[in-house]
């Protein structure tokens, strides 16, 4: 089951988990040095879901205006002894429906690594714009209207 929170609802150990989470596959497991707290966590919703107590995967919305003109969903990441689970798939339909409800009139954009373009492609986003490197890896913007 997917839990939502704003950034003030969110216990300290709860944050503990998704920073830490997300060092461990961006940072650690995709090798990607970047400073992963940009100041947007406090403006934006925090999606996760647990396994026995434990935050095994987890995944933000970013308000319109925040990061693009448009609603995103970003950060999504799951505990590498938990994939093949569908926990993606649950965090991103969560994301979408979400972004649905909050912001009914605003297309959702996001910045998917290349290997995850048919993935995001099965929720409906398209790929806009050529490829490009962040952090090292290939990128794409993908747009979901």
């Amino acid at each position: 089951m997917v839990e939502q929170k704003a950034f003030s609802e969110l216990s300290n150990d709860e944050l503990y988990a998704i920073l830490r989470l997300r060092s461990q596959v961006f940072v650690l497991e995709q090798c990607c040095v970047y400073l992963d707290p940009d100041d947007m966590d406090q403006d934006c919703f925090h999606l996760f879901i647990k396994n026995e107590n434990k935050i095994v995967a987890c995944a933000r919305v970013v308000p319109p205006g925040l990061e693009y003109e448009e609603a995103s969903l970003g950060r999504l990441a799951v505990d590498p002894g938990h994939r093949d689970k569908g926990y993606a798939k649950e965090l991103t339909q969560a994301c979408t429906d979400m972004i649905s409800k909050q912001y009914p009139n605003s297309p959702i954009k996001i910045m998917a690594q290349v290997y995850l373009k048919s993935f995001y492609a099965s929720f409906g986003f398209k790929v806009m714009g050529e490829e490009f490197r962040e952090d090292h890896l290939p990128h794409v913007n993908m747009i979901k209207r």
